[in-house]
């Protein structure tokens, strides 16, 4: 079996994923503000927290294969650490917070609950009288 050499690296992976998260972007926000759906345009502002924390891990990689210089000694190979808990932040704290927003903006109030309610008992009763038998 031959070995072959992967030239995937980091930087690779990370500028993919950044020209991705573009295009996710745009399409997203075309549908988003073309339809109005509330759902793309979550969609939209996840796609933008994505392409933050990409960012932020381009930097990281970017910065951290700098040369060991006089203040830095050992080199800056730990600042990808840094700049990798910065995209975790954003893409827990920033996706968690899009998400819970268009949540709790689409709440049905409890009239709109108690007809949804009523017709989901009625459609479950009609299903089980109808396929009952067959079961």
């Amino acid at each position: 079996m031959s070995k072959m050499k992967s030239n995937l690296t980091s930087k690779k992976v990370v500028l993919t994923s950044f020209f991705v998260d573009t295009l996710d972007i745009i399409f997203n926000g075309a549908i988003a503000f073309s339809t109005g759906s509330s759902i793309m345009l979550a969609e939209f502002l996840q796609g933008l927290a994505d392409l933050v924390t990409v960012a932020f891990l381009y930097i990281g990689i970017k910065r951290s294969v700098k040369r060991a210089d006089r203040e830095h000694s050992f080199g800056y190979g730990r600042e990808l650490y840094f700049w990798s808990l910065c995209s975790a932040i954003i893409m827990f704290a920033g996706t968690a917070t899009l998400s819970f927003y268009f949540v709790t903006g689409n709440l049905p109030t409890q009239n709109q609950f108690r007809i949804t309610f009523w017709r989901i008992l009625f459609y479950r009763s009609v299903s089980s009288l109808i396929f009952m038998p067959y079961f």
